[in-house]
């Protein structure tokens, strides 16, 4: 036996959810909604209204271009493998070799670092 559509309508509609004290319902508008990463699994992304999701110039591997600049935090120094790790923010993160520090091959990892 099917349920009613008419019911399963009723049932959604029960279903709003309530965040920050706002009532969201169907047919809502948002003023700005960003694309935090995408769920390959579902092949549905997972978006965000928060003001550091949205004030990021990028939050995942997938929205980098090349050829783009980014403001980076040094995270760790690898003497050993002369590498250092470097963060763009909480989601990006990589490893600048020291082959790829300067136009000029550098033979040795900069004091400063």
């Amino acid at each position: 036996m099917q349920a009613d559509p008419k019911e399963e309508e009723d049932e959604d509609a029960k279903k709003a959810k309530v965040i920050s004290n706002t009532v969201f319902e169907v047919g809502h508008l948002f003023q700005s909604v960003k694309i935090k990463e995408i769920n390959y699994f579902d092949g549905i992304p997972v978006l965000s209204t928060r003001d550091s999701v949205l004030g990021s110039s990028s939050l995942n591997y997938s929205m980098i271009k090349s050829g783009e600049f980014f403001n980076a935090k040094i995270e760790k120094v690898n003497l050993a493998k002369q590498y250092i790790r470097l963060s763009i923010n909480q989601f990006v993160k990589g490893n600048l070799n020291l082959e790829h520090m300067a136009d000029n091959a550098l033979k040795v990892m900069p004091p400063k670092f």
